[in-house]
């Protein structure tokens, strides 16, 4: 397909990003996993992509820096970055679960441009531009339209979190939904909101590269972003379930 949109730059990523997931195809029966700390995996998978693709996005995009998880998560957003995510969801990919994804972001002159999410269990490739509007696998993805209390929602709170995960989750489950999951990946979450499948997530602590691309695709599909920037995200269907969401969290993140 052609994008309306920064159609050369979204295909060169796609392309990579196509063939980063090869990476991991072969090496899948012989993959070494390793303790990161602070409760979290790392495959050697991760940092194979991840070194391929800061190769492949420096040729296409010279002099724009870095932001990725494995080898430079304190690089610095800026006006003209990408960010990667080799495998968001390890925990998921070391336990043979789906719901993990490769995902790169490109900002150019300040703006988030394009969004790549592929994940390979699941065969679906979400893609975004600026403008340009949201898919999957080439066709055309929208938020659906369900009320606050009949949204299903993703809710993640890591440890690192500024709040009570436990109280807020019931101030939600009380008070908009009761229809909670957690999928163990924003980028599944933000994915499947896009989708107009969850009509939610709520995530609490987070990096950059974690949030760049799905943000995008939320956007493109329509949808609502409320950020309190590197504390938590949220993303809905309508401004409505954004609203009421952040109703929540407010109460819990101020009151730490």
């Amino acid at each position: 397909m052609k994008y309306s949109t920064y159609n050369k730059e979204i295909k060169y990523i796609i392309k990579q990003v196509k063939q980063a997931s090869k990476i991991i195809a072969a090496g899948l029966k012989n993959r070494v996993i390793l303790d990161k700390g602070s409760d979290d995996l790392v495959t050697d998978l991760d940092l194979a992509v991840e070194k391929f693709l800061i190769n492949k996005m420096n040729k296409r995009f010279k002099g724009f820096s870095v932001v990725s998880e494995e080898y430079n998560p304190e690089g610095k957003m800026n006006e003209n970055c990408y960010t990667i995510d080799p495998i968001d969801g390890t925990i998921n990919f070391a336990n043979n679960l789906g719901h993990w994804c490769i995902q790169v972001g490109l900002i150019q002159d300040g703006k988030n441009i394009a969004s790549v999410m592929f994940f390979p269990t699941e065969k679906e490739m979400f893609t975004a531009t600026l403008g340009g509007g949201a898919f999957l696998n080439g066709k055309p993805i929208h938020v659906n339209s369900n009320e606050p209390s009949k949204v299903l929602y993703n809710f993640v709170v890591s440890k690192s979190a500024k709040f009570d995960a436990t109280d807020l989750l019931r101030d939600v489950t009380t008070s908009v939904s009761r229809h909670e999951r957690a999928l163990g990946s924003q980028s599944a979450a933000f994915a499947n909101v896009a989708a107009g499948r969850l009509g939610g997530s709520i995530f609490g602590a987070y990096s950059r590269w974690d949030i760049e691309p799905g943000r995008l695709l939320i956007l493109e599909a329509g949808g609502t972003i409320i950020e309190k920037q590197n504390k938590y995200i949220i993303a809905a269907n309508t401004k409505e379930t954004a609203k009421a969401f952040n109703e929540c969290v407010k109460k819990y993140y101020i009151a730490k």
